[in-house]
């Protein structure tokens, strides 16, 4: 993961950079190219609500199996589920779909959303595979380390692609418009 953020670091302008671009019109629809989907400035604050709501989740389960809440923790577990899984799917139609479209010309950063896309894919499966065997076997006293050890490596997961989510990956989301609005000017020759 820190090669994919050192890469991008490398390749996308930064804030100041696009900033210096004119804001175009946010009541402009913008689409992205060869679709109906259209960007969503308030996309990203709605996603970083979740990225909040799925910590305060995760952190009173780790809380809940501490203190022996087992049932707690079993309802703490389907509400981070059902939340998760909101969250992948609105992330995956609106914001991947949307960047793969409309980077699609410009192979490098082409490559680096695919590969973002496909990260977020296997953590999905992980965290889906953590839900599934302990919603079949909920935690007790017996299994309460087990499910310790292994909420830790879902939650360290989750905070790293948490945190380069929003410091690279929204931030390429929000820029989008702009660099689309730029493609479309026409070409100025020397």
């Amino acid at each position: 993961m820190a090669s994919l953020i050192q890469r991008l670091k490398n390749i996308w302008p930064s804030k100041r950079q696009i900033h210096q671009v004119n804001q175009i019109s946010r009541s402009t629809a913008i689409s992205a190219p060869g679709t109906q989907i259209l960007y969503d400035p308030a996309l990203v604050p709605r996603l970083k609500q979740d990225h909040a709501q799925l910590i305060r989740i995760f952190n009173s389960l780790t809380v809940a199996i501490k203190l022996q809440k087992y049932a707690e923790a079993s309802d703490l577990l389907d509400s981070f589920k059902a939340l998760f899984n909101a969250h992948a799917l609105t992330e995956y139609t609106k914001l991947y779909i949307f960047l793969d479209y409309a980077f699609r010309s410009d192979p490098t950063h082409h490559e680096l959303i695919i590969q973002f896309r496909k990260e977020m894919h296997d953590i999905g499966r992980a965290v889906r595979a953590f839900y599934i065997k302990w919603s079949s076997q909920s935690p007790d006293k017996m299994s309460s380390t087990i499910f310790k050890t292994e909420i830790e490596i879902i939650g360290n997961i989750l905070i790293e692609r948490i945190e380069t989510e929003e410091s690279r990956l929204y931030e390429i989301y929000e820029m989008a418009p702009n660099i689309l609005e730029l493609e479309r000017l026409p070409k100025i020759a020397n």
